[in-house]
């Protein structure tokens, strides 16, 4: 009896680790098979890559943020930040990038169903639906997810959120809102700091960044995207932050990100991966 027992970690480490590698090959199978589609489709297949070629294209375009609009396909959005920190994976040629961006986001949403607990697995065919819809897409929502699970036990991490989309790092006032207003503040003056240098490095970009921002200000509604305009959104998403604070609801956090997007397309809803995994702590 003694030997089965002292086998029995040995039998669990190997299929872990088999299980392992079994994923893994999948991941890069699977976005081996996107980026080749995607390749050969040149974008006429639905959403597929869209986001990052816009991704790719403007890391080579001396003026990424001309003609960009939200709701077109091939636009670049974020800050120029985004262009600068990842500007090394942007000189990669457009098959590597897109591999090399597809299998990242695939291995980070496998990170995080891992993690989803016992009681929500009943959901996985929905999650892995999201996060699937969002690694077709080639957006950052899954990126996102992940940010905001290690953000809760780390604040930093809501530092690309806010670098990226902006809005949905609402979800940083779960930490004051809890006492801890010290780690918000210590948020806000790196990305301060960090946004002051990124400007300083290249202020032509910052300005072409903020005038597309002033020509998409109002309350537009896009196709496709919920009708629902962020100036009603973002009340609703500081409530939904308090109300998870007072109640000790981390997995409410992201459903506040949610709400905070600046537009909320479909891809988007793979945010609720990292409330599948905050159900932990709930």
């Amino acid at each position: 009896m003694a030997r089965l027992t002292s086998a029995q970690p040995a039998q669990w480490t190997e299929h872990r680790r088999w299980r392992h590698v079994a994923t893994a090959a999948f991941v890069l199978l699977a976005s081996a098979a996107m980026t080749a589609a995607a390749i050969i489709s040149d974008g006429r297949i639905v959403w597929l890559a869209w986001d990052s070629r816009a991704y790719w294209e403007a890391f080579h375009s001396a003026t990424p943020y001309v003609g960009a609009s939200v709701g077109t396909v091939g636009s670049f959005l974020y800050p120029p930040i985004f262009l600068q920190a990842l500007a090394p994976l942007g000189s990669l040629p457009w098959p590597i990038f897109l591999f090399t961006w597809t299998a990242a986001l695939g291995a980070t949403a496998v990170a995080l169903l891992w993690r989803v607990p016992r009681r929500a697995r009943a959901w996985l065919p929905v999650l892995v639906f999201l996060a699937g819809a969002d690694i077709w897409a080639g957006n950052v929502n899954v990126f996102i997810a992940a940010a905001i699970v290690i953000g809760m036990t780390r604040p930093a991490a809501w530092g690309p959120v806010a670098l990226t989309k902006v809005t949905p790092a609402i979800g940083l006032l779960w930490h004051g809102l809890r006492g801890d207003w010290t780690a918000v503040w210590r948020v806000i003056a790196v990305c301060a700091l960090i946004t002051l240098a990124s400007i300083a490095s290249d202020p032509a970009l910052w300005g072409a960044w903020l005038t597309m921002l002033r020509a998409e200000a109002g309350p537009m509604v896009y196709p496709e995207a919920l009708p629902i305009p962020l100036y009603l959104r973002l009340p609703a998403a500081v409530a939904v932050v308090m109300w998870a604070a007072r109640a000790d609801r981390p997995a409410l956090v992201p459903v506040a990100s949610l709400l905070a997007l600046p537009v909320i397309w479909f891809n988007g809803l793979a945010l609720l991966l990292a409330s599948a995994v905050l159900l932990r702590r709930d």
